[in-house]
């Protein structure tokens, strides 16, 4: 999860980008794909838990970095 932010920070402006051109050239799968990401991200950020519908457990570590990463994505658009 760690690799994952730290390429996000670095690419997921522009990831984002193509996702739109793409969504705007009828080519949703991509956006779709990248939106399950994002949720998956969230529901990790929020806090997981055993139940299966509150995602796997990260440290606290992890969960603010996810954090810090959703705040950042909020920001661009």
């Amino acid at each position: 999860m760690e690799c994952f932010a730290k390429l996000m920070t670095t690419i997921g402006f522009n990831l984002e980008q193509e996702c739109e051109i793409l969504k705007a050239n009828g080519k949703n799968e991509v956006s779709e794909q990248i939106a399950k990401c994002w949720k998956s991200v969230e529901t990790m950020a929020s806090g997981g838990g055993k139940k299966k519908d509150q995602g796997p457990v990260v440290s606290n570590r992890i969960k603010f970095m996810l954090q810090d990463l959703m705040e950042m994505k909020q920001k661009d658009k």
